[in-house]
């Protein structure tokens, strides 16, 4: 593993602008939300391919005018972050 400190709002930011074709063929929207400031450290390379395969997933079986929400959210009393697709 490759654990760095990482900005998660703008690693999701990223993979999201990956699936702007989604949008563009299948009218699907895909919306982020958290706070631009939540960072963690990760191994970035591995959770943007997670990322990537649950938006995937979703874009997949989505009908035509689907929506695909992120939400990044912090847990500090849990020492965690939350992400939800």
């Amino acid at each position: 593993l490759k654990l760095e400190e990482t900005n998660l709002y703008q690693l999701l930011e990223k993979v999201a602008d990956n699936f702007a074709w989604a949008e563009e063929e299948k009218g699907i929207n895909i919306s982020l939300e958290g706070d631009k400031d939540t960072t963690a450290v990760v191994d970035s390379d591995r959770i943007k391919q997670v990322i990537i395969n649950l938006i995937g997933n979703a874009v997949r079986i989505l009908p035509a005018g689907g929506m695909v929400r992120l939400n990044l959210t912090e847990k500090p009393e849990l020492k965690s972050v939350e992400i939800t697709i």
